[in-house]
C-alpha cells in the first residue's frame, strides 16, 4: 500500500505530519498483518509518476531479493540435514 501525499506548498505542520506517518509505516510494517507499507509525497503533478516508478522497482527488487534469500536457506537447510544423516 502507498500513502501519496500531493503538496503544492511545504509547512513546518507538513512535515511534522510527515514524521508521525513515517511512524506510522514503520509500525504497521513491523506488525505485517496489514501488508508492506510505504509513503512518499509529490509537490508538483509531474513527480506522481517517477514516485510510483521508484515504488514499483524497489518492491520488485525487493521480492527478487526475498525470493532468492529464502531459496538461498532453504538450499543449507537441506545441506545440514543431508550432511548431518547418520550414514
Amino acid at each position: 500500500m502507498v500513502v501519496l501525499e500531493i503538496k503544492g506548498q511545504d509547512t513546518d505542520k507538513d512535515r511534522t505530519k510527515r514524521e508521525y506517518l513515517d511512524e506510522w509505516v514503520k509500525v504497521i510494517n513491523e506488525d505485517g498483518r496489514f501488508g508492506e507499507w510505504t509513503w512518499d509525497v509529490a509537490f508538483n503533478q509531474s513527480d506522481v509518476r517517477g514516485i510510483i516508478t521508484k515504488i514499483v522497482k524497489l518492491r520488485s527488487l525487493l521480492k527478487r531479493t526475498l525470493s532468492n534469500t529464502w531459496l538461498f536457506a532453504g538450499l543449507v537447510i537441506f545441506y545440514i540435514k543431508k550432511s548431518t544423516q547418520i550414514k
